[in-house]
C-alpha cells in the first residue's frame, strides 16, 4: 500500500495516525513508498477495502537491493 494512497484517502498524517491509533504522527511522516505491512493490512479492514494491501508490493520493499523505482514499475504491471 503507497504512503501516498493513505494520506491521500484521510488527508492528512494526523489523521492517518489518529485512524491506527499511533502515538505519533511523526510514524506516518517515516514511512516511504510503502507503508508498512501490519499498517496496510490493519488500514484495508479500517477502511472497508477501500485501500488495498498488496503482498507482492511488501515482499519487494523487504528484499535489501530494491529501489523506490522497481517498486513503482512492479506495481504498475499488476494494477
Amino acid at each position: 500500500m503507497y504512503k501516498s494512497d493513505v494520506i491521500a484517502y484521510y488527508g492528512t498524517a494526523v489523521e492517518v495516525t489518529s485512524s491506527l491509533e499511533l502515538k505519533s504522527s511523526g510514524t506516518v511522516s517515516q514511512w516511504k513508498v510503502l507503508i508498512p505491512e501490519k499498517q496496510a493490512m490493519r488500514l484495508e479492514r479500517l477502511t472497508g477495502g477501500k485501500l488495498v494491501y498488496i503482498e507482492q508490493l511488501n515482499l519487494l520493499s523487504q528484499r535489501r537491493w530494491h529501489d523506490d523505482r522497481k517498486i513503482m514499475q512492479f506495481s504498475d504491471n499488476i494494477c
